[in-house]
C-alpha cells in the first residue's frame, strides 16, 4: 500500500506480524518434521535390505533341500546372518 501512495490500516500491521511470527513457527515445524522423516527414511532402508536378505536366506535355504547341497544352506545360513545385522543397524 505505501508503494501506491496509501497508509496502511494499522490492523493490516499487526495482521502482518502475526502472519509473519506464524509462518515461523510452522517453518520451524516442518524442519522438525523433516529431518524425523529423513531418520526415518535411513531407518526403512536399512531394514528393507535386512527383509531382502531374508527373503534371500529363505529362498537359498528352501534350494538347499530340495537340491541336497550344503553350501546353498551355508549360504542361506550367511545371509540370515547379515539380515539380522541390517535389522539391529535399522534399529540403531
Amino acid at each position: 500500500m505505501q508503494g501506491l501512495g496509501k497508509v496502511a490500516d494499522p490492523k493490516d500491521e499487526e495482521k502482518l506480524s502475526a502472519y509473519q511470527r506464524e509462518q515461523a513457527g510452522i517453518k520451524e515445524g516442518a524442519e522438525e518434521k523433516g529431518k524425523a522423516s529423513e531418520d526415518h527414511l535411513r531407518r526403512h532402508n536399512k531394514m528393507a535390505r535386512g527383509v531382502t536378505a531374508f527373503q534371500i536366506a529363505i529362498a537359498l535355504s528352501a534350494i538347499s533341500v530340495l537340491t541336497k547341497r550344503k553350501a546353498l544352506w551355508i549360504a542361506g545360513l550367511l545371509l540370515g546372518i547379515i539380515g539380522v545385522g541390517f535389522l539391529i543397524a535399522g534399529l540403531l
